[in-house]
């Protein structure tokens, strides 16, 4: 692991084609970019790991793992829980012989051979509630996603094409739906509705138009980027 201003975690971001970095915001610069978004706000500690090993590899095998950059953008010590995080990945980086604080180097790289390393990063800031981007690269392929924690303790899975946003729902739907997994809820639609035990739904936000049904209800609406958000939900 290498710890790294946010000044060079930009420039460094800034070299992907196809990646836009505004301040301290990614997004894809592609007109078939979508978003994909996943609660972990209920999870058990075990199954936030699960979770953050899951969206972080997707499609593509740990041993293709290629190096992977984790930048954290908006965080707090206001709280208990988030001093603890922010001492914790300090003292976790002086194991790297990183000495400045976490304030000064808010960017980290990861080798080919820390992908189980940039994990155990990733999970801090979803502890923390902190904003925090994740760009895992491979050994084959282009940058077809990344992974945003947001303070609200949802990942929002950043895709950049069809393909990748197609294989990302299909992994998501068969991982986490597995009967011998952890028991991940993946409710995201801030609404009362009708819960039924063991039956998934994904709603898609695609327009303006409204459904709703006994069990549940789907809206669509643009993300703050204007793309496509789709939504994972227990009814």
């Amino acid at each position: 692991m290498q710890a790294v201003t946010e000044e060079e975690m930009r420039a460094f971001l800034a070299r992907h084609k196809g990646l836009r970095c505004e301040e301290a915001e990614l997004h894809f610069d592609s007109t078939t970019a979508k978003t994909i978004l996943v609660d972990f706000r209920n999870l058990q500690p075990q199954q936030l790991v699960y979770l953050a090993r899951l969206v972080a590899h997707l499609r593509y095998e740990e041993l293709d793992f290629f190096c992977a950059s984790l930048w954290i953008t908006n965080r707090r010590t206001d709280d208990r829980v988030a001093a603890v995080v922010f001492k914790s990945i300090e003292r976790m980086r002086q194991g790297y012989g990183e000495n400045r604080s976490l304030d000064r180097a808010v960017g980290h790289f990861f080798r080919h051979d820390e992908f189980v390393e940039s994990i155990s990063f990733l999970v801090q800031p979803m502890l923390a509630g902190w904003d925090a981007y994740f760009v895992p690269q491979w050994s084959w392929g282009t940058l077809d996603y990344f992974v945003f924690v947001n303070n609200d303790s949802f990942f929002e899975i950043k895709t950049r094409t069809e393909e990748m946003y197609s294989a990302a729902l299909t992994i998501l739907k068969n991982q986490l739906d597995k009967s011998d997994g952890p028991a991940i809820e993946t409710s995201l639609l801030r609404r009362s509705v009708i819960r039924k035990p063991l039956q998934r739904f994904f709603f898609e936000f695609i327009g303006r138009d409204f459904r709703g049904s006994a069990v549940g209800c789907a809206w669509n609406l643009p993300d703050r980027d204007g793309q496509r958000v789709h939504r994972m939900n227990d009814v």
